[in-house]
């Protein structure tokens, strides 16, 4: 049977976006095609690496003849976003799983998404979300739109980890746009998904786990100031929300954001220790993270407190780089965050 024609058969796409990491998807690739079923293949998404990763797996693997792998480079490096919402162009099954590049696959992953993809095959699912070394579910529940997604969510950070989401492609990509839309949020993946739970359709949470998350060799989280910045944008998607669901949803997005002094520390970084060009810009984003942000932090006097200490350092430099010159605070500073958005 030749591979288009055994294409027809397929049920699930998995599709890794991928950019600079050639020996990180190798590996993920590998551990694939040992795993996979005749009802699934692998899209390995190549963000125009400077190494052409099409090549560089050909080369390291023995590719099988039957369609189940594809490798498409995308001809300009669209970020890691625009490289998400474009897997679903090139996905031709039912349902999509979007693996990370270094994802850490379960070996019984692809037999426990089948079992879900089987037990809830209804017209009304627009996806899933399956467990990860975040979560320790004892049942599968289903969260029928967003006020029951928000009082069924058992971890908010394990929704938003790309490698947990099987999306039900026919109903996702009704809302792609604001995937788009969303590109800044660092969640655009989720955005269609939760817009359909937002119209009544249901997402499947899984008992099941499929994958375990790594922290990155870069840092152990994203900067905080980055999260922040990005993840409020999603306050504004089109969810119809109730108050008290807003208030809810916007707790569960900065429930890890960490206190104001962490993202001075990242504005510091980001002009390298240079307090004289820190401008408007740091200012401005600075206050913008606190208008976005406060209304949900825990222990608000103590937040409105040191919001106000760090933007007194920020728009008092004599001052800032007295502070600075203790070799114990410069320290802290450089431990406090490995990479940040602040540099132009």
């Amino acid at each position: 049977m030749s591979g288009t024609k055994f294409l027809f058969n397929m049920k699930l796409t998995i599709a890794i976006p991928t950019y600079n990491r050639p020996d990180k998807v190798l590996n993920t690739v590998k551990t694939l095609l040992s795993l996979i079923n005749d009802e699934t293949c692998i899209l390995v998404l190549d963000n125009c690496s400077d190494v052409v990763i099409k090549d560089y797996i050909y080369e390291n693997v023995d590719v099988p003849n039957t369609g189940q792998l594809r490798v498409q480079r995308n001809f300009i490096n669209l970020g890691a976003d625009g490289n998400f919402m474009r897997c679903f162009e090139y996905c031709k099954t039912p349902y999509i799983w979007i693996l990370a590049d270094d994802g850490i696959v379960e070996p019984e992953a692809i037999e426990r998404i089948f079992l879900e993809l089987e037990n809830n095959a209804g017209d009304d699912v627009v996806g899933f979300n399956f467990g990860s070394n975040y979560t320790s579910r004892t049942e599968t529940t289903v969260a029928v739109g967003m006020g029951d997604f928000l009082s069924k969510i058992d971890n908010f950070e394990n929704f938003l980890f790309l490698s947990t989401s099987v999306y039900k492609c026919d109903e996702y990509i009704k809302n792609i746009r604001y995937g788009y839309w969303g590109a800044y949020t660092m969640a655009s993946q989720n955005i269609p998904c939760l817009v359909g739970l937002s119209n009544g359709k249901k997402l499947i949470i899984s008992k099941y786990k499929i994958v375990i998350n790594i922290l990155d060799d870069r840092t152990e989280k994203w900067p905080d100031a980055q999260q922040a910045l990005g993840l409020s944008a999603l306050l504004e998607a089109p969810l119809n929300l109730t108050g008290l669901e807003y208030e809810k949803f916007g707790k569960f997005l900065f429930a890890s954001i960490e206190t104001f002094p962490r993202i001075l520390c990242d504005i510091i970084l980001g002009v390298k220790f240079n307090v004289d060009k820190i401008d408007d810009y740091h200012i401005y984003l600075y206050k913008k993270i606190y208008k976005t942000s406060f209304q949900f932090r825990r222990n608000k006097p103590k937040q409105y407190l040191a919001y106000k200490a760090c933007y007194l350092l920020l728009v008092c430099k004599p001052l800032l780089k007295l502070v600075l010159k203790s070799e114990a605070i410069r320290k802290s500073v450089l431990t406090s965050s490995k990479f940040n958005i602040f540099v132009r």
